[in-house]
């Protein structure tokens, strides 16, 4: 076992090939993208614990929580700053003890969700939902924008039903090639998303060096930067919505309904189900306590196929 916290050496050194994805995950946690959803993220990029085994959200969540990684330590019941260089700001690192000790979080915290944050939308707002558990601990998909937060739907009722429908797609002959296809597209698109953070990040070394030439004022400064961050945030969000569906390649085989039935990981369904599904509108149930997906709740429209209605 090894003796050393992620993203340091023993002597709390930072380790550069690991502080990018302590950084990454952290971000990510609090965009309340589930664990396992990072964790794999983790795993295909190549990174490894400091034992060199796979990431799993038990692991990754003490890493996390860990007030090393913030430049604190414990003397006595206090947290005080320590010798060596954080690797999150302390705030950062405070939101996610909250948020991975809020007990309404916890039951459902470790589910894996098929359709991850951005893979359904509200139809009152057209807001992405996020994946996250609801009050009582229990997986679900809701509306999280202001103003709206109106749809909320069970994760099993809705990755049920989508399985169905996304199954029957997968029976027919021409599927592998739709497949294929979309994934090429998003690969494309993933490309232009990195070249456009690249550009932003050369973008923001320029105003540093205009800056420390003293041809910049701080509030053009602050300005310049505020509106790349602007620009970066959303691009990032779509980033890492790709890499949920690109990061896994599913060997479907011969037989589709077997493989999805009983071979196919949450990742492999996740990702045969967006590349084959360009949106999933849920509607609002029509009485609170409806534990089944009534006709016409949700809307699906398939890559390339035009927009089919649910059951």
């Amino acid at each position: 076992m090894s003796s050393r916290l992620y993203g340091f050496d023993t002597r709390h050194n930072h380790v550069a090939e690991e502080t990018p994805w302590v950084e990454r995950a952290a971000d990510d946690a609090l965009l309340l993208v589930p664990l396992a959803q990072v964790c794999r993220t983790l795993n295909a990029g190549g990174s490894r614990t400091t034992s060199g085994g796979l990431w799993h959200a038990t692991t990754l969540r003490r890493v996390l929580i860990h007030p090393a990684i913030a430049g604190l330590e414990r003397k006595g019941d206090n947290l005080v700053k320590a010798e060596w260089d954080a690797i999150i700001a302390p705030d950062k690192h405070h939101a996610l003890v909250r948020l991975f000790t809020d007990p309404a979080r916890t039951p459902g915290a470790s589910y894996d969700y098929m359709l991850t944050s951005g893979g359904s939308e509200c139809s009152e707002c057209r807001s992405w939902m996020g994946a996250r558990p609801s009050n009582s601990g229990r997986a679900s998909y809701s509306c999280r924008a202001e103003g709206c937060k109106k749809v909320r739907i069970s994760a099993s009722l809705l990755e049920q039903y989508m399985g169905e429908h996304v199954l029957a797609e997968l029976v027919k002959p021409e599927t592998a090639g739709r497949l294929a296809a979309a994934r090429r597209t998003l690969e494309a698109e993933a490309q232009a998303l990195r070249a456009t953070l690249v550009l932003i990040e050369t973008q923001e070394a320029e105003a540093g060096t205009e800056y420390a030439a003293r041809r910049l004022s701080m509030v053009t400064m602050k300005e310049i930067a505020r509106g790349l961050q602007a620009q970066r945030k959303p691009v990032k969000a779509r980033l890492r919505f790709l890499d949920s569906i690109l990061n896994t390649e599913p060997n479907i085989g011969s037989d589709p309904v077997k493989w999805w039935n009983k071979n196919a990981s949450v990742a492999a369904r996740r990702t045969v189900t967006l590349l084959l599904v360009e949106r999933v509108i849920v509607h609002p149930a029509s009485a609170q306590g409806v534990h089944s997906v009534e006709p016409g709740r949700v809307s699906i429209l398939w890559r390339s196929l035009g927009s089919r209605q649910g059951n």
